[in-house]
């Protein structure tokens, strides 16, 4: 499943998905409606405006469904 499809598949209200990279670094992609915002250790990195440039945010980042 990609990380889009997993957001947006989610029905606790906060639409977001975290997971762990390899190195250690802990990925967060949240939905804030017209765009995606992804955070590295609780930093925002920027936003992210489609949902296919958000999975190929999350493909970089070792992101696995």
């Amino acid at each position: 499943m990609k990380l889009s499809e997993k957001i947006a598949a989610i029905e606790s209200g906060e639409y977001a998905v975290t997971w762990t990279t390899p190195d250690g670094s802990i990925m967060k992609a949240a939905d804030y409606g017209p765009y995606y915002v992804v955070y590295r250790n609780g930093e925002p990195m920027g936003a992210i405006d489609t949902a296919d440039d958000l999975d190929t945010f999350a493909a970089a980042n070792h992101y696995t469904a």
